[in-house]
């Protein structure tokens, strides 16, 4: 990916909160998701080093064969944090280092790591896509797709930040990004390159399709700052069908009666269930529903 100068990222500014070695290693709760991954990709890359090749090859590296024909599915998610070759890492690794910070402090630590994996796998179906439909079946391993999917999401979200091409040329970020892509769809469309521009491509697709997800449903995950995320939401949902109202037997004549303030209660907290789940009743509203359901039962 193209070099980026140092002078404009989140830890050169005052007004962000800094640690000695940048925004990206330290947080308040500890490491942050940044530092998490950058370590996970040098463990494999230290592996790659010290462990028979066969064995990283067939669980580090994604491809037809191993997809298909061997079932491992698993290779869509760990050859994302796969690397051979010490400048591959490095500068994959530098670029989330760069980027990365800002989409977690946007979306929180769940969905940043969701989106990391979103590029990952989109990255890991376009290359086997694009390697089969021109009959080859070339494996591909490294983070780019994963981190092309965080540059596209920070680029989006903040356009005129100003980086160094090149440690030399000011370029605002939305055209690095678009100079990224394009570089990308060109490579993909002459091929022979050795580098695997559709999965590429792949990562760039799934962070903005991220953004415009977070932007009209909120993050993915329950755990961003914009509350309560889609999945979230559909989860609550489906809580709140599987609790059914049992209408209970007609009462017998000249048996108890419910007052009309139990009722209205109970009405309102059965649409809090379909709204927002059974969990979100309180111990007490439990307690009120289970007296209630006994005396619409007499």
């Amino acid at each position: 990916m193209p070099r980026v100068g140092l002078e404009d990222r989140h830890y050169m500014h005052e007004d962000r909160p800094s640690s000695p070695v940048g925004g990206a290693v330290l947080a308040p709760s500890g490491l942050s998701t940044t530092a998490r991954l950058i370590i996970a990709n040098a463990v494999v890359f230290l592996a790659w080093q010290f462990l028979p090749g066969r064995i990283m090859a067939a669980h580090f590296t994604v491809g037809w064969d191993g997809l298909v024909h061997h079932y491992r599915v698993w290779t869509l998610l760990t050859s994302a944090f796969s690397h051979m070759d010490f400048w591959h890492a490095l500068w994959n690794m530098l670029f989330l280092y760069w980027f990365g910070p800002d989409v977690e402090n946007a979306y929180g630590r769940r969905n940043y790591l969701f989106l990391y994996g979103a590029g990952a796998l989109a990255c890991s179906l376009a290359h086997v896509a694009y390697e089969h439909a021109f009959g080859h079946d070339l494996p591909a391993l490294g983070a780019s797709g994963a981190v092309m999917a965080v540059v596209v999401v920070t680029a989006i979200l903040h356009p005129r930040r100003t980086i160094l091409f090149l440690f030399v040329i000011p370029m605002p970020l939305w055209l690095l990004a678009l100079l990224k892509v394009l570089g990308d769809l060109s490579g993909a469309l002459t091929g022979g390159t050795g580098v695997t521009h559709a999965g590429h491509l792949g990562g760039a697709a799934a962070g903005a399709l991220y953004w415009a997800w977070a932007r009209r449903f909120g993050p993915p995950l329950d755990a961003g700052r914009g509350g309560p995320g889609l999945l979230a939401r559909l989860r609550r949902r489906w809580k709140a069908r599987r609790f059914r109202l049992v209408p209970p037997d007609p009462p017998e004549p000249g048996g108890p009666k419910v007052d009309a303030a139990t009722k209205q209660r109970v009405d309102a907290l059965l649409r809090k269930i379909h709204e927002q789940g059974l969990d979100a009743l309180s111990p007490e509203e439990r307690r009120f529903l289970d007296e209630a359901s006994r005396r619409f039962r007499k």
